[in-house]
């Protein structure tokens, strides 16, 4: 599972999940619309906001689970994704 979530400046830290990892990015957004191609399938963010650079924090749980199921079933559905926006500073 993947959640998307578009912030106006830098967000809060999230504790809705207990998060594995978390990593930043910086992206460009040359149409303002991202997507995301997957086996579980396709989606489509719009920012709101064309040419513009914009922060990212992905986080990410499950990992570990799938790791120990791995070995004698093929998990779905245990890893989840959460990435949250922002502007970049100009």
């Amino acid at each position: 599972m993947l959640a998307w979530q578009v912030w106006t400046g830098e967000p809060p830290a999230d504790d809705s999940e207990p998060w594995e990892a978390r990593d930043e990015a910086e992206i460009y957004a040359l149409t303002g619309v991202l997507s995301v191609e997957a086996a579980a399938g396709d989606a489509r963010l719009d920012l709101g906001f064309a040419d513009r650079r914009w922060k990212v924090w992905v986080s990410c749980a499950g990992r570990a689970d799938v790791a120990r199921r791995a070995p004698v079933e093929v998990p779905e559905g245990v890893e989840r994704y959460l990435a949250q926006l922002w502007p970049a500073a100009a």
